[in-house]
């Protein structure tokens, strides 16, 4: 991946970028590391010699990421992208694309849907919550809702007043819209 850990341009890389500004009025760099040494990527050659699909995938040398690059009008900018970018590679805090595909970490949470949330939700209270990768409070509101649902009823079906079942029926019937509607406002505030 990236050969040495640095978090500021070069001189050169500073005089290059300028001379590609004069001439173009903006330059490429990689999304991934930030590095400007692009070129086209071997897998993105059609069949004749000089066409390419469109949109055109880059190839950076430095960190071998293949895709979309960034696109910047001035250097200001991009010396706060590259530094932000190589202090977080440099310090572990932030994989880069290419690490991530290499360590089966694609990326962030995948986007939680709060109707799939609040659909789990009703099937099985605390179903939801897992699905918001919310393990203890789905395994509590499980573990309340049979209690309330099945061994209280029947608790009190072989010892008990019988006329308290339905309330214990109740009980449980609240615990799964409560289930329900935190599990939608959670999957909600993840978006």
């Amino acid at each position: 991946m990236l050969n040495k850990p640095k978090t500021h341009l070069s001189e050169q890389e500073k005089s290059l970028i300028a001379r590609i500004l004069k001439k173009d009025k903006e330059f490429m760099c990689c999304a991934n590391c930030g590095s400007i040494d692009l070129t086209f990527p071997p897998t993105n050659v059609d069949a004749l010699v000089g066409t390419g699909s469109l949109p055109r995938r880059y190839y950076c040398r430095e960190c071998e990421y293949e895709g979309l690059p960034l696109l910047f009008d001035g250097l200001s900018a991009y010396e706060k992208f590259y530094s932000l970018r190589r202090e977080k590679y440099n310090k572990g805090e932030d994989l880069l694309v290419a690490d991530r595909l290499l360590s089966g970490n694609f990326g962030s949470e995948p986007v939680k849907r709060p109707y799939v949330a609040a659909l789990l939700s009703t099937l099985i209270p605390g179903l939801g919550q897992a699905y918001n990768g919310e393990k203890e409070k789905a395994q509590v509101l499980f573990f309340v809702f049979l209690m309330l649902s099945l061994f209280i009823p029947w608790l009190l079906f072989l010892m008990g007043p019988i006329s308290l079942v339905p309330l214990s029926i109740i009980g449980a019937m609240l615990l799964g819209v409560y289930a329900l509607i935190d599990a939608y406002i959670v999957a909600k505030t993840k978006k």
